[in-house]
């Protein structure tokens, strides 16, 4: 955390503590009067994020359990099942239970499935179970590789480097595009054509008797039909 006493340093990404509570601010704010639903067992899942959400909710306002059996329904409203699984053959087992526990309680119309940050990386293998769900999870960055701005950059990246952009998350190519348009951003005019950003848009604050820290985070949503 240098960026918070050095003037000159800037982060990019935020810490783990900032970002789950900007995280949990926004949950809040969009599903504050829901009931939820932690699906698996708290103590063992290490996630800082329900267990903030657990600490700010009445105790009437949400229950916990391995499996949905544990569940009161149906809900009147919105209900938010959040799922603690981490691990991929865990994240398909929780997505399958929770198909299931719709199809029995077709009247649950409110219910909205969220998981976890590291879900990302699971994007591409569990597309279908995450879209059929219309899942919520968040994210430091997002990288849309079939945006047509996207494909541009892969295409140029191929011809210079003769390769392709390293699969990793975030895909540090596009990381070092975005960081390069943002210092041009800060050295050319003010009605320079300066590109979009493609995996982390930029909103830095001024960290108090340090550097800049950018403050921005995501809620992917992987719907049924449409874009991600």
């Amino acid at each position: 955390d240098s960026f918070n006493r050095i003037k000159g340093m800037v982060n990019l990404l935020q810490g783990s503590e900032q970002f789950n509570n900007n995280i949990v601010e926004g949950i809040m704010e969009r599903f504050g009067d829901a009931q939820f639903f932690f699906l698996g067992n708290p103590l063992n899942a290490d996630d800082a994020i329900a267990n903030e959400l657990m600490n700010r909710l009445s105790s009437e306002r949400f229950e916990y359990g391995e499996n949905l059996d544990e569940a009161i329904a149906p809900y009147s409203g919105n209900f938010i099942i959040y799922c603690l699984a981490s691990k991929k053959d865990d994240i398909r087992e929780s997505l399958k239970m929770i198909s299931k526990f719709k199809e029995e309680y077709p009247d649950v119309s409110g219910l909205q499935v969220m998981g976890r940050p590291n879900w990302i990386v699971y994007m591409d293998q569990l597309k279908n179970e995450m879209q059929a769900l219309n899942t919520y999870f968040p994210s430091r960055f997002y990288f849309n590789e079939d945006s047509s701005q996207a494909l541009q950059f892969k295409n140029k990246y191929k011809e210079l480097f003769k390769a392709e952009p390293v699969v990793s998350y975030p895909v540090f190519a596009v990381m070092g595009y975005d960081t390069a348009n943002l210092i041009m951003s800060d050295l050319m005019p003010t009605d320079s054509n300066i590109p979009e950003s493609l995996q982390i848009d930029f909103r830095m604050q001024q960290v108090p008797g340090g550097g800049k820290v950018n403050t921005t985070a995501y809620f992917i949503n992987t719907p049924p039909f449409g874009n991600t």
